[in-house]
């Protein structure tokens, strides 16, 4: 009996021993730590690409790169040295099936059934550099609109690389925001256009066959001049098909939905006759509209007159007197919906740009000279911090400032270009504020005609009119010349701003003594440059309304543990969900 428990607990010991060891082979499979990519463009669009893997092997024979599909495109000149710089022998053609010492310190490129395989032999088990060189022809094509290239410098593989870093340099030429853009798909990470390269890192490691780096960029026409021509615009070639199913907005095709939507689509070509016949049919559908649309369109002239003469005792919808107050109590938005609704037209950046003066004059935007990128000095708006950064309010001024400062970066420098930039970039942590920014603006200023109270229209009306006849007034006091910047501030609002400035240059002399009109009125370099930061602010805001409608998540899927962002002028997250299109290229690892 003894014997048989001896026996017994001998098999249990052999097989605790075989899984330790098991287990001990499995810890150190393969690991691919770092990838770093370099990748140099000349100004005809080919590549010169040095990759430099650190990786720990303890099987296998070589390592590899797969160049499938390449669309054009031609890989070659390979070279390869390891951490002690010594340079492998080039060996043709390369032998896959040859031996670990075969392969020692040699490199090759095979001819697979789908494409080039860039091959090198591991030389010795453990840690090792490997530094792989390559030209890559023909890398950036040039399209009628613009110069780019979508490829895939990485798939993931067995082992997946942990960490991964491209850099994108163009020889002999800056790359900046304003003349490239870029975007990057299938894996978590960041890509920026800084200090003059494309900088593309991941932010966690590669864990499945499906993840891939793939980037994607445009440059603008005349930075470089590639040799191959296609007879596409960049977008439909292959922006249109990278994007879909992306994170990232498709701006041009949202472009051109919303142009679908505010024309009618015109009717094709074909003989006058024809057209005749297309015309006598809609003049008989029409006619019927025609007849019932009238009395219903006089019914509502007559409902608005009616209107006009309960909110100012006339049907020209015109303010009798003057109104010399700030009306609404100072409350912007509902001096503008009372203004949009009389006037039948709604004017968002004319009220963007106001809220805009009011924020140089509470010292939230102040102009600041900084270096501009083609020297001298530029001017810019320094943004103040709010009190409240990630609060939400329900005023639209507020909200504005902390999109601004956001906006700013680490520096609190604003120009124009930049706040959309970001916007695009920091889609999905901007919904909160987007929702906010939409609610705020929307709640007073979209008063129906009848809920609008008749004191409210005079005094804005009024100020209107006041403002308009602004120099037939002599009777001014201290307190009215306290309310000029307010004065200007309204005047943007109802369009006059150039009018009222001039003809307070014009009085001010008068009340010299009063005021300095010095801290009033706006410079033109400033006007300039807030007129600039309201339209940024309006195409930024078309993209954040775009977020917090429904189709946004319905058409994108998204990942809760990461962040997603929209077209990319200069940087951003990487589109994990989706897209990507066809970019060339293929796994890579060790076998």
């Amino acid at each position: 009996m003894s014997k048989t428990i001896s026996h017994q607990l001998i098999s249990i010991q052999r097989l605790l021993l075989f899984l330790i060891v098991m287990g001990w082979s499995l810890s150190s499979a393969a690991q691919l730590f770092n990838v770093d990519i370099e990748v140099v463009i000349n100004d005809l669009g080919h590549a010169r690409i040095c990759e430099s893997r650190t990786v720990n092997v303890d099987r296998g024979t070589e390592g590899y790169i797969k160049m499938y599909d390449l669309q054009g495109r031609d890989v070659g000149e390979l070279s390869v040295s390891d951490e002690t710089g010594r340079e492998f022998t080039p060996v043709n053609p390369w032998i896959v099936n040859g031996t670990l010492e075969d392969k020692a310190y040699k490199c090759g490129i095979y001819m697979a059934e789908k494409g080039k395989e860039l091959c090198w032999g591991i030389g010795s088990y453990g840690h090792h550099t490997h530094n792989v060189h390559y030209t890559l022809t023909r890398l950036v094509k040039s399209y009628t609109d613009y110069d780019g290239f979508i490829f895939t410098f990485y798939q993931a593989a067995a082992p997946y690389a942990q960490n991964m870093h491209v850099t994108i340099k163009a020889e002999g030429k800056t790359l900046t925001t304003e003349n490239t853009r870029v975007w990057s798909f299938k894996h978590y990470g960041t890509i920026y256009v800084t200090d003059g390269v494309i900088d593309v890192k991941t932010t966690r490691p590669f864990q499945s066959d499906d993840e891939k780096m793939t980037v994607m960029v445009q440059f603008n026409k005349g930075l470089l001049h590639p040799t191959t021509t296609v007879d596409k615009t960049f977008y439909k070639a292959v922006k249109r098909k990278a994007l879909r199913g992306s994170d990232y907005l498709d701006t041009e095709e949202m472009d051109a939905q919303q142009a679908s939507k505010s024309s009618l689509a015109g009717l094709s070509s074909g003989t006058s006759s024809m057209m005749d016949v297309l015309m006598l049919i809609l003049l008989i559908i029409l006619a019927p509209v025609v007849l019932i649309a009238t009395p219903v369109l006089t019914m509502r002239a007559c409902k608005k007159d009616k209107t006009m003469h309960h909110l100012f005792g006339n049907v020209k919808g015109k303010a009798d007197n003057w109104f010399r107050g700030i009306p609404c109590n100072g409350l912007l938005n509902h001096t503008a919906g009372i203004y949009f609704a009389i006037k039948g037209k709604k004017d968002y950046d004319a009220l963007r740009k106001a809220y805009i003066l009011r924020m140089i004059y509470a010292k939230q935007l102040t102009l600041v000279n900084v270096p501009g990128k083609k020297g001298g000095m530029q001017k810019m708006f320094l943004v103040a911090k709010p009190e409240h950064v990630d609060a939400m309010s329900h005023d639209y001024g507020e909200n504005l400032h902390r999109l601004l400062y956001k906006a700013s970066g680490d520096d609190h420098v604003l120009e124009p270009n930049e706040l959309k930039t970001y916007v695009q970039n920091n889609t999905k942590q901007l919904v909160p504020l987007a929702k906010s920014l939409k609610n705020s603006l929307q709640k007073d200023t979209m008063p129906s005609l009848m809920r609008i109270e008749p004191e409210d229209a005079q005094e804005v009306f009024g100020l209107k009119k006041y403002l308009e006849e602004f120099t037939l007034s002599k009777d001014r006091t201290m307190e009215e010349v306290a309310l000029w910047k307010e004065y200007l501030v309204h005047a943007t609002l109802f369009g006059i701003t150039d009018q009222v400035s001039h003809d307070m240059q014009k009085v001010m002399p008068d009340f010299g003594e009063i005021g300095d009109l010095n801290n009033i009125l706006i410079d033109p370099d400033t006007l300039a440059l807030a007129t600039a930061l309201a339209t940024a602010t309006g195409e930024a805001y078309k993209h954040m309304d775009y977020l917090i409608t429904p189709r946004t998540y319905s058409s994108r899927s998204s990942s809760s543990s990461r962040s997603y962002s929209s077209s990319s002028g200069g940087g951003g997250h990487s589109s994990y969900s989706g897209g990507g299109g066809s970019g060339g290229g293929g796994g890579s690892g060790y076998r």
